[in-house]
C-alpha cells in the first residue's frame, strides 16, 4: 500500500455538516484538533453569556440574541467549509472515525447541553399557544417569550398572564390570567365576577358562546387555598381553568407571560401581554 492510500480529501459539506453535531466537530473532521477545542469551548461560554443575560426579556433584546447566535453558528461553518477545501491531501487520524463524530455529537446533545440548561437555567422560554382559550390577547399558533424569574422575588398579581403546569396531567402546560389570590372568597354569578363580594370591574373577558347558560358562567363562592391562584382564560366560554379544576398551588407556575415573538398576523409580532 502507499502512502498516498492512506490520504483522503476533506469534504466541505461533511465538515460544515458535522458543525450541526457540536460546535467544532466539523473543525475536529478537517484535523484542526485545538481549533476545534477551542470553538467548544467559546460555544459553551457565549451559551452562558446568553443563558444569564437579561436580553431575552423584550423583542428587541431577543432579536440580537439570534442574529449573534446565527452569525456565530455561520462563522464556525463557512471555517470548517474554508479549511476542508483546502485539504486536497489529508492523512487520517484515529479519530476521524464516523463513530467518534457521533459520541461527540450524541455527549454534546444528550449530556452536556441538558446539564448546563440544568445548572445555568435560562431567565426565559418560549411557547407556542394551542388554543384559542386567550383570545384576544394570545391567538393560535402564537409563540411567546416567558420570564421564568418573575416570581422568584415576587409573587403573582390578578391580571398576569401565567404559564403554569396543568395540574390533571403534569405532561401539559396551560396559559391562563390569574383572577383570584390565596384567601380570596371568589363568586361567579352570570358571567360576573366578584372577589370578596366585590364586582371585578376589569374582569379580561370575552365570551363566543350563544347560549346564556354555558358551564361556567355561575360559580358559587370557593375560597382561594393558601398560595393557591385561580386561573380563567378571557375567552370564557372556550376556556377550560380553575372554574372547572382546582386552583394552581405556587409551586406549578412556571413564568409570567411577556411578548409575542412570533405570529401568524405578523403585525402582532412584539406585543406586549398584559
Amino acid at each position: 500500500m502507499s502512502a498516498t492510500d492512506c490520504l483522503h480529501p476533506r469534504k466541505p459539506w461533511l465538515a460544515a455538516l458535522a458543525t450541526f453535531g457540536a460546535p467544532g466537530l466539523g473543525q475536529l473532521y478537517n484535523g484542526q484538533t485545538r481549533r476545534s477545542i477551542i470553538i467548544y469551548l467559546l460555544a459553551l461560554a457565549a451559551f452562558l453569556i446568553i443563558s444569564l443575560t437579561p436580553l431575552g426579556f423584550s423583542p428587541l433584546g431577543i432579536l440580537v440574541l439570534v442574529i449573534v447566535d446565527v452569525l456565530i453558528m455561520i462563522a464556525v461553518i463557512v471555517d470548517a467549509w474554508i479549511h476542508a477545501q483546502k485539504l486536497r491531501m489529508y492523512e487520517l487520524r484515529k479519530y476521524n472515525r464516523g463513530y467518534v463524530y457521533a459520541g461527540i455529537a450524541a455527549l454534546h446533545l444528550l449530556l452536556v447541553l441538558p446539564l448546563m440548561e440544568y445548572v445555568f437555567p435560562k431567565p426565559t422560554k418560549a411557547y407556542r399557544i394551542p388554543s384559542s382559550t386567550m383570545l384576544p390577547i394570545l391567538q393560535i399558533d402564537d409563540h411567546v417569550v416567558v420570564d421564568l424569574t418573575a416570581y422568584r422575588s415576587a409573587t403573582p398579581r390578578r391580571g398576569d398572564v401565567v404559564v403554569f403546569i396543568y395540574p390533571d396531567d403534569p405532561s401539559k402546560m396551560m396559559v391562563k390570567r390569574v383572577i383570584g389570590l390565596p384567601d380570596e372568597t371568589i363568586e361567579i354569578k352570570q358571567k360576573k365576577v366578584f372577589i370578596n363580594g366585590r364586582l371585578l370591574e376589569k374582569d379580561w373577558a370575552i365570551f363566543e358562546g350563544t347560549s346564556s347558560d354555558v358551564p361556567g358562567d355561575n360559580l358559587l363562592p370557593t375560597v382561594v387555598p393558601a398560595d393557591r391562584y385561580f386561573m380563567i382564560g378571557d375567552n370564557r366560554d372556550m376556556s377550560y381553568d380553575s372554574r372547572f379544576f382546582a386552583p394552581v398551588s405556587a409551586d406549578k407556575i412556571k413564568g409570567k407571560v411577556l411578548y409575542i415573538y412570533w405570529a401568524r398576523d405578523k403585525s402582532r409580532i412584539g406585543t406586549r401581554i398584559h
